[in-house]
């Protein structure tokens, strides 16, 4: 086997390598790019192996697939002052990004029974801050973590003094994480008689860095 030929046999072990999930997830850069034809030498193989090499050990503490969840089921939620329902506290091994996600139900109180019942609007939001100050519209919302709920006017939410009428709901988004404790905020907004929020579970994942996506519908 000549020489072109055992580095041809390398280039292949390395193109089947099995290269960790977080290293798919992000770039690596290497030093020299070969195509057809062109010579190559041992040293650029090499040097191309050592970027593998420098990606995989500065991911190694990375700990993608760390979990964290919490139940809570007040018996009135509304929202504070600043806008919050509930708060999710959790402590993070390493900085980086969590998929965190949030079901939960809205008992929903409305005007059906009054001279003139009119619709009223739920909002919803996961947040990295405490807020009463957001809203998304069916044209423009470009808000990841936002969920909303209209309620007709003359639905029937109340049957004598008994509970409201539920909705569930979900909200998904990818936040920032930091090293040590991190304290995420489900907020809500409503225009509704009343709207009392529970129960809730929320949940975060560490995730690798990922790039933009985006979504579209007809």
């Amino acid at each position: 086997m000549n020489r072109n030929k055992k580095i041809g046999v390398a280039l292949g072990f390395l193109a089947g390598f099995a290269v960790p999930a977080v290293l798919m997830a992000s770039n690596v850069d290497t030093p020299h790019t070969f195509t057809s034809g062109t010579t190559i030498s041992s040293s650029q193989v090499n040097e191309n192996f050592a970027a593998f090499k420098d990606a995989v050990n500065s991911k190694q503490d990375l700990p993608v697939g760390t979990a964290w969840s919490a139940f809570l089921y007040p018996l009135a939620a509304g929202p504070a002052t600043d806008g919050h329902i509930a708060t999710f506290t959790f402590s993070a091994p390493a900085a980086g990004s969590a998929l965190v996600t949030a079901h939960f139900g809205v008992r929903v109180r409305n005007t059906f029974d009054a001279a003139s019942p009119v619709d009223c609007h739920v909002q919803s939001l996961l947040s990295e801050n405490a807020t009463n100050s957001f809203t998304c519209d069916t044209s423009g919302c470009a808000t990841p973590g936002y969920a909303d709920i209209w309620v007709n006017g003359n639905l029937p939410t109340q049957l004598g003094g008994g509970t409201y009428l539920s909705f569930q709901q979900s909200a998904s988004a990818v936040l920032p994480v930091k090293v040590g404790t991190n304290t995420l905020f489900l907020n809500g907004i409503h225009s509704c008689a009343a709207a009392l929020w529970g129960p809730i579970t929320i949940s975060a994942i560490m995730v690798a860095n990922g790039g933009n996506a985006t979504l579209t519908s007809p």
